[in-house]
């Protein structure tokens, strides 16, 4: 399987490179439907986020990458399915709504586009809305730094937790992205090693 062979060689890869370390691998939950989410710094965090787990994780990915028969293959091979970015994507969020229902676990950087230096871009509201939705658990994970060549990258895992407080009740968009910058929160935490 391709997502096999890459996330094999991404592994190796950080490992000799950038002498990745995985804190908190223990917390990823071995079944159920669950919502990593991270810090988006580079292209290459999918890779540096999942590398170490075994389970398939389904990521949202921008729809410009599935252009073309073969990269369309691809990225569905490795479990990406598109999103439009900035249009609230009902058939994206209903796509994920179906895999967590089935018990899979889903990739999420709520941002929606990767980080510039100091500028940190504000979440969305979809991962709230959908962890609520899904009543799934939540796994909150922080990338350290950017792969740049000889860096050391580590990747820091939480405890996983749910949003039950959240359950059954009638929220607008600008309360599930309230949340979803709380949730963000968590992984700052992460980083700073509190």
């Amino acid at each position: 399987m391709l997502r096999d062979l890459i996330l094999n060689f991404s592994f190796l890869y950080l490992k000799l490179f950038h002498r990745l370390e995985l804190v908190g691998i223990e917390n990823i939950p071995k079944e159920g439907a669950a919502i990593l989410y991270s810090n988006h710094i580079s292209n290459a965090d999918p890779a540096v986020v999942t590398c170490g787990i075994k389970r398939m994780i389904y990521f949202m990915a921008k729809e410009e990458l599935f252009k073309g028969k073969f990269l369309r293959w691809m990225w569905n091979d490795i479990g990406a399915f598109p999103v439009k970015r900035g249009t609230g994507d009902i058939g994206a969020i209903k796509h994920s709504l179906q895999r967590l229902k089935a018990g899979s676990m889903l990739g999420i950087f709520p941002e929606g586009t990767r980080r510039r230096k100091n500028k940190i871009p504000e979440p969305k509201p979809g991962l709230a809305l959908i962890a609520i939705k899904s009543k799934s658990q939540l796994l909150p994970a922080a990338i350290t730094d950017r792969p740049k060549f000889f860096n050391k990258i580590k990747v820091i895992y939480g405890k996983p937790f749910e949003l039950t407080e959240y359950y059954g009740k009638n929220l607008s968009i600008d309360d599930y992205t309230a949340i979803s910058k709380k949730l963000m929160e968590e992984v700052e935490k992460l980083k700073e090693g509190k």
